[in-house]
């Protein structure tokens, strides 16, 4: 990765800062965090339209934006839980 690529990466973050399950810097994750996502891909489940409408929006996804968002959670089939 290129340091120009990780810091528009970082400057986009920003936007988010109120939302506590975003990191600012997406190479710098507290574990504690980590881990809390990583349990969302369990607790997560999307339906049969919102698995679709995600499939759709990875298609459009820079390839190298993807592997962080396809860990799995577009997969899974039930209602969809809110965390």
């Amino acid at each position: 990765m290129s340091l120009s690529r990780y810091q528009r990466q970082v400057a986009a973050l920003r936007r988010y800062a109120g939302i506590p399950q975003i990191p600012p810097d997406p190479y710098d994750i507290p574990a504690g965090l980590a881990q809390r996502l990583t349990r969302y891909q369990v607790a997560v489940r999307l339906t049969a339209a919102q698995r679709s409408v995600y499939q759709a929006a990875m298609r459009l996804a820079p390839s190298a934006g993807r592997a962080a968002a396809t860990a799995g959670a577009g997969t899974r089939s039930r209602a969809s839980a809110t965390t």
